[in-house]
């Protein structure tokens, strides 16, 4: 693998757009002067080209969508020499057999880095699992890299590498002086998910921007009509509004990058949106919503100790939340681990530059065995002895 002037080439490669978010994030990080590939594996909620946009401000190369069954044929992947991959578990798991085919045909392969959408608060145990094998496993936080580093360690796999990288896809810029200041709510696709709770916030949220006539309330959405993103959407805030025209004239609805919206906002409120630690990381006030209860259903059960959880009633009144400093510090708000990303794959890049020339093979995947390999029982199966008892207590840690 010859030493490229303009630093290595880095493919990011997703399925969704907030799976890219976080995949072109990090290729940024490990690609140096020359702007990173795109690869969009074939999927029914595959990004559209104003998302791709989005993710990447517009800086992206045309991307290749590519189908998972043939991933290593793609040319752009052949010659690769650095992979940043946020894929679903399955589709993970392809890829990691695919491109260990390719290192067995031609001696050669790319650097395997994996990692997290947003914020992880289900199957935590079992998504690392997963994930087992690839050269570099990026985690989000302490929380997460305390779990990564206990099953791996009871799982003997000491040459697993970890980084506690943080959220690359954060935008950490502050708002201009002179900027609108908006009360926003971030919208997930599927959180609440009944319609008469997506009213309830409708009715309260106008009724909000009625009472403040001066102040802009932006609803920021998902996605625009049309496309597509990791969660189906239920009752489309948009389509519900209708019943409640004429809308006050500021309020709006926005799509778009979270990033853009950020910057013109003076509180963020949401359920339980990975947006809330893109705010925060901003210094921004931020409201995690408890009117429709707090559940691990719900997601916003992550957020119990951070100081930040209020109702729409406290909004209401003027409440203005930050997050307590050392639950911030715990879920990874302000954690940056760029440099020791880049100084792991520096070292295997450049280990593969040495007599051999080539990368060694990936590291073994978790074996699966077909009774247990299409649910969570396969973990417990793997594991033995103490492994299997740590896995079964990581599990119910995880999920507290």
């Amino acid at each position: 693998m010859a030493e490229r002037p303009d630093g290595p080439r880095v493919a990011a490669v997703a399925d969704t757009d907030s799976r890219l978010k976080w995949s072109w994030a990090t290729a940024q990080l490990l690609a140096g002067a020359r702007a990173p590939d795109i690869i969009v594996a074939e999927s029914p909620v595959a990004p559209s080209n104003e998302q791709i946009d989005d993710v990447t401000d517009g800086r992206a190369t045309m991307a290749r969508s590519v189908s998972i069954g043939s991933f290593v044929d793609d040319p752009v992947i052949a010659a690769a020499d650095v992979l940043t991959v946020c894929l679903p578990t399955r589709a993970l798991v392809e890829v990691h057999r695919q491109v260990a085919a390719l290192h067995r045909r031609t001696g050669r392969r790319p650097v395997v880095v994996v990692g997290y959408a947003g914020l992880v608060y289900e199957n935590r145990v079992e998504g690392l699992a997963w994930r087992i094998g690839a050269d570099v496993i990026c985690v989000n936080s302490r929380a997460d890299e305390h779990v990564a580093r206990s099953l791996v360690d009871e799982l003997n796999r000491p040459s697993q590498r970890i980084v506690r990288l943080g959220y690359p896809q954060f935008a950490r810029s502050t708002r201009p002086s002179d900027a609108p200041a908006a009360l926003t709510f971030a919208a997930q696709p599927d959180v609440p998910a009944r319609r008469v709770e997506r009213l309830h916030l409708l009715e309260r949220l106008i009724g909000y921007a009625r009472r403040h006539p001066h102040e802009t309330v932006i609803l920021k959405l998902r996605t625009r009509p049309g496309e597509r993103t990791t969660h189906p959407q239920p009752h489309d805030y948009r389509r519900l509004a209708r019943q409640f025209e004429p809308l006050p004239s500021n309020l709006t609805f926005e799509t778009g990058a979270i990033s853009d919206t950020l910057d013109r906002t003076r509180c963020l409120v949401t359920v339980s949106s990975t947006a809330a630690l893109e705010s925060m990381a901003r210094g921004l006030p931020t409201v995690l919503l408890t009117d429709f209860g707090v559940s691990e259903r719900l997601g916003n059960h992550v957020f119990v100790g951070s100081g930040c959880m209020r109702s729409l009633g406290d909004v209401e009144g003027g409440a203005m939340p930050n997050p307590v400093a050392a639950w911030a510090d715990e879920h990874g708000v302000f954690d940056d681990g760029s440099d020791a990303l880049r100084a792991t794959v520096s070292s295997l890049l450049h280990g593969a530059r040495g007599t051999s020339d080539a990368l060694g093979p990936l590291l073994p995947s978790i074996e699966r065995t077909a009774t247990t390999a299409s649910g969570r029982g396969w973990l417990r199966t793997a594991a033995h002895g103490p492994a299997r008892d740590l896995v079964s207590r990581l599990q119910r840690w995880a999920s507290d």
